[in-house]
């Protein structure tokens, strides 16, 4: 029988804390004594909320199993002092065990707040965006085959272009549930609730990665319930700002064409419009088909860049070099050897980016830094960005001796390799 609703979460912890009164009460019989009428019905009581809780809410079953015989061992004997005070100290032990080994004893799932919660020792958080009633994102480590609400049916999780880990759109009902994870031969748990509120959009799962960026950003900065809508969904106006400055300094290197990459979202269709008119304005054409000679602005999601970037590096599609917007700054993409130029208001080595990737490494360690997480760190600490945009260069090409000021050790950010000023304060010239 598959428990859902408030229930998930709520017969765990009411097993738990039923054999522990048992528990103690036994732990107590050898110096005690027997327990008194009330004492000896609240006991009682005690135990039959933990048997039923323990079997229907406790996994995994073998845990469930040693709760109720050694809650009913514990009871029945409450008269002998030896045998209920070794009976008493071995479920003690056993409920210790279960508030450390439940997957997720529910309690800390909030209504529209993303989770991230780690739950195969050594694994990578499962992260859902945004916890909402309806389609949500789940992302998952690469041991990871199968996510769904319903144990029985459960959806199989799938590489996303661009991206580390694995991914899945589930369905979450309304309300407090469980959402179910396959790693290898073990299937465990978490608690989830959704809530009862406005049911989430429907994300496309190419998006996937870098919303979830963005939601264990906001929770490192421990305001996850500031996370809005995914990143995809409108273009900021600092990035347009980006966008127009790298433009302008294009066309005063006397380029006369460009290419442009985009993809159906919102952001995406809007930098289109930005980037086409800032061209407009500097007398410099947008061409639909890539070239050599001419270098390809990037304003899609993470997995339609990767995948230009492929084709760029491979001959598919020739170009002289590549334009990323800002929140193509993630690790995947800047090791692809493309050319990849980016415009940044920070440098990996300031004072606030070292700060969140600290914060990504307390609370979620593994979790990559990227551009989009920064902003999202940022805004959730209510923090402005800079001001002043700088075009930086990404390689994973090692330069023998010491690296020069202008410099910068790619960290996690890039993994053995460099981000590099080369350009820069750039003008927005609108």
């Amino acid at each position: 029988m598959q428990v859902t609703g408030w229930a998930a979460g709520a017969l765990p912890g009411l097993a738990l804390a039923g054999a522990g009164i048992v528990a103690a009460a036994a732990c107590a019989r050898p110096f005690t004594g027997p327990p008194g009428r009330a004492a000896g019905r609240a006991v009682a009581v005690a135990a039959l909320v933990a048997v039923p809780c323990a079997l229907l809410g406790v996994r995994p079953p073998a845990l469930a199993i040693a709760l109720v015989a050694l809650t009913l061992l514990a009871v029945l004997p409450l008269s002998r002092t030896l045998w209920t005070g070794v009976l008493g100290v071995s479920l003690a032990v056993t409920v210790l065990t279960g508030i450390i080994v439940l997957p997720d004893p529910g309690g800390l799932a909030r209504p529209g707040v993303p989770l991230a919660r780690v739950v195969v020792r050594g694994g990578g958080p499962v992260v859902v965006v945004p916890h909402r009633p309806g389609w949500n994102i789940v992302g998952v480590d690469a041991r990871t085959t199968a996510v769904g609400a319903d144990r029985d049916h459960l959806t199989a999780t799938e590489p996303v272009a661009g991206a580390d880990g694995r991914w899945a759109a589930v369905l979450l009902p309304p309300g407090r549930g469980r959402l179910w994870v396959r790693t290898g031969r073990r299937t465990v748990s978490l608690t989830v609730d959704p809530g009862h509120g406005a049911p989430a959009a429907a994300s496309t799962l190419g998006d996937a990665p870098e919303c979830a960026s963005a939601a264990v950003a906001a929770l490192a900065a421990g305001r996850g319930g500031h996370f809005g809508t995914c990143p995809s969904a409108a273009l900021r106006p600092e990035d347009a700002a980006g966008l127009r400055a790298v433009v302008a300094f294009v066309a005063a290197r006397g380029v006369p064409a460009i290419t442009v990459v985009a993809d159906g979202s919102p952001r995406s269709q809007a930098a289109l419009r930005v980037v086409r008119d800032a061209a407009r304005a500097e007398r410099m054409t947008v061409a639909a088909r890539p070239r050599g000679d001419r270098p390809t602005f990037l304003v899609s999601g993470w997995a339609a860049a990767y995948t230009r970037l492929w084709d760029i590096a491979r001959g598919r599609a020739p170009s002289q070099g590549s334009y990323l917007a800002p929140w193509l700054l993630a690790s995947p993409l800047l090791t692809v050897p493309a050319g990849q130029l980016v415009p940044l208001r920070f440098t990996p080595e300031d004072p606030m980016p070292q700060r969140y990737e600290a914060a990504l490494e307390h609370g979620y360690p593994g979790q990559s830094p990227t551009g989009t997480g920064y902003t999202a760190w940022l805004a959730a600490l209510r923090v402005r960005p800079a001001g002043v945009v700088r075009l930086y260069a990404a390689s994973t090409v090692q330069v023998p001796g010491p690296i020069g000021h202008d410099h910068g050790d790619g960290g996690p950010w890039l993994p053995g390799g460099t981000i590099t000023e080369v350009a820069g304060p750039l003008a927005d010239p609108a």
